[in-house]
């Protein structure tokens, strides 16, 4: 079995046995976000150098002894780009953070690396983590691996799209209204929000601070409960955090990271899993199943009900009369915690100015020199017959579709610049597009330090063709 088909904890249990090490398991997921993120754009920075040598520094403590007790121990793994990692860059998918390089650790980063994890980068999410679809990033846009036409989920869609697409065994994300468990239904994992004060927040940069969680996305039960076992407990940055009682939890350890629960302990054996859902009631609030709802996830969720049922388990359906109220009311609490950061009013008319005009003047400050457009006016733009069309993405996405008269130069070849700079005139405007606008927009910045004059489609190939343009193969 290829160390990408292995579960997260599966990973961990080769390197610590030596049939595999953290470097081979680095350079298995570095290989695969070389193939594939081009086209699912799941990461926004790749630490290729220092997971490489975080995963020998690993490696020699686990030859050593250490690490014993971390079963995740050598492993990648991905994270949410709105958690601090000090000295790397932590933009929340914004540029307005685009060179913000935290002086500390969120508190979860400072576990995983206690246990011996290996950060192989920050993936991508919707702006500020404002979103459920990942297509707000000023990185560009992230697609669902499974179909890179449709939307991972959000706002930690690049949290699900890096595992589903097996760039990473497992990764963090956070929820607040859904970010975690959306994006992992998505893309056929599974995702966990915690309950609130059972993870630190501490480093996070907040939405909604009463509603924020920080949580696994993985590939099974057993790698997020494993997860949530090394990131879970009180921490005294974070005052809603949950203390614990040794006595009342008996599945529970202390340690010197602090209180833990243990959750792969409530995980059922398949021995004697009918043993522990015998007795057990699971609820099935029969509203939730109404307008709206596909019946293949109906008939999905029913089916399991009835093999828990058929194990032991009471079922039974009931009505939650208030859920009517639960996106306002979710609304009006996430809001009004975001607006009771400010001290007053005046201050967050001020910041909402100075938001908006940061967002109305974005392009101009990261162009320099080269004009983003929309569909309409790229398409006018490439009329033109003194612009050359440039489509910066792989061969593979160009053969599936393109612009018509497009010559393709693909963006993340080390030789692009090589290759553009002798291949293209420079009495000619060069109209580059990639597939979200991610790619071209750094295409367009290295063509015009080479004296070209750029434009680029602002909401990529994705836009042209979501706008009905012509497309050729």
């Amino acid at each position: 079995m290829e160390i990408r088909e292995l579960t997260a904890l599966e990973l961990g249990q080769k390197i610590r046995a030596g049939e595999v090490t953290s470097r081979q398991a680095v350079e298995a997921y570095l290989a695969a976000i070389d193939e594939k993120d081009g086209a699912v754009n799941a990461y926004i920075t790749v630490l290729r150098d220092e997971a490489l040598a975080r995963a020998d520094e690993i490696q020699k403590k686990i030859d050593a002894g250490e690490f014993k007790d971390s079963p995740l121990a050598g492993v990648p793994v991905a994270i949410k780009d709105n958690m601090c990692t000090r000295g790397v860059r932590t933009t929340a998918a914004s540029n307005i953070l685009n060179n913000f390089v935290p002086p500390y650790n969120a508190t979860v980063i400072e576990k995983l690396e206690a246990a011996g994890a290996v950060i192989i980068g920050k993936v991508n999410m919707d702006e500020f983590a404002m979103g459920g679809s990942t297509e707000t990033s000023f990185f560009g846009a992230t697609g669902n691996p499974w179909d890179t036409t449709r939307v991972p989920g959000g706002s930690s869609g690049g949290s699900a799209a890096a595992v589903a697409a097996g760039m990473a065994p497992y990764s963090l994300g956070s929820d607040t209204g859904g970010s975690i468990r959306q994006p992992a239904a998505f893309t056929g994992l599974t995702g966990i929000k915690p309950t609130y004060g059972a993870v630190s927040r501490y480093g996070l940069l907040a939405y909604a601070s009463s509603l924020d969680q920080i949580g696994p996305v993985a590939h099974d039960v057993n790698d997020a409960a494993a997860i949530l076992e090394m990131i879970s407990g009180p921490d005294k940055k974070d005052s809603t955090s949950v203390i614990g009682d040794a006595k009342a939890n008996k599945g529970a350890a202390l340690e010197k990271n602090g209180f833990r629960f243990d959750f792969s302990d409530c995980l059922a054996d398949p021995a004697d899993a009918t043993a522990k859902i015998k007795g057990m009631k699971i609820g099935i609030p029969s509203n939730f199943y109404g307008e709206g709802l596909d019946s293949e996830i109906s008939e999905a969720i029913m089916a399991a009900a009835k093999l828990l049922e058929d194990s032991g388990a009471v079922v039974e359906k009931f009505e939650m009369p208030v859920i009517d109220y639960a996106v306002p009311a979710y609304y009006i609490i996430a809001y009004h915690k975001r607006n009771l950061k400010q001290s007053n009013m005046k201050k967050i008319f001020i910041m909402s100015i100075i938001t908006m005009l940061s967002s109305l003047f974005s392009c101009q400050a990261q162009n320099k020199g080269y004009k983003s457009l929309s569909v309409n006016d790229y398409e006018k733009a490439i009329a033109d017959t003194k612009v050359i069309r440039l489509d910066v993405r792989t061969a593979e996405e160009f053969a599936d579709g393109h612009i018509r008269g497009a010559i393709n130069i693909d963006v993340l070849k080390s030789d692009f610049e090589q290759k553009a700079t002798a291949t293209l005139p420079k009495s000619k405007t060069i109209a580059v597009n990639c597939r979200s606008g991610k790619r071209s927009k750094n295409a367009a910045a290295i063509l015009t330090k080479n004296g070209y004059q750029v434009i680029e489609l602002d909401s990529g190939f994705n836009g042209w063709q979501a706008a009905g343009k012509e497309i050729v193969k």
